[in-house]
């Protein structure tokens, strides 16, 4: 039987290493993190009907990247990856997702830590996309 002292102390120390990790991993890159990001892009209008916002599915498969779910109820197309902050939207470069409009695949995207406010829009929307 482990002493209730003990067991404050050791989950103290758990606490403070996880407050330094944290800490650590917001210093290497914060929100905000523009070194994916492209140029400004012009959205044609209505386009937040044939858009959706990604959805974050937590730390990516290397250090530094995070994963994001594009949703499965956009129809069959051809969507741009888009940083929106405010009335300016970026394209975050080489971010392009091909749906075929099956609501059963799951299609993630790894990006840059730190990238917020991002969304799938229809490349139909994005003017000037090649």
């Amino acid at each position: 039987m482990s002493h209730p002292l003990t067991r404050a102390v050791v989950a103290g120390a758990l606490a403070g290493a996880l407050l330094v990790t944290l800490a650590a991993g917001g210093c290497a890159s914060g929100p905000g993190d523009d070194s994916s990001i492209g140029p400004t892009v012009q959205l044609a209008p209505q386009w937040e009907e044939h858009g959706h916002a990604l959805i974050y599915a937590g730390p990516g498969l290397s250090p530094g990247t995070t994963a994001w779910t594009v949703p499965t109820i956009l129809p069959r197309g051809t969507y741009r990856v888009v940083s929106r902050r405010g009335d300016v939207t970026r394209m975050v470069d080489g971010q392009r997702v091909e749906l075929d409009g099956n609501p059963m695949r799951e299609v993630r995207v790894m990006l840059s830590f730190g990238m917020v406010d991002l969304y799938a829009v229809d490349e139909r929307f994005v003017v000037g996309a090649k």
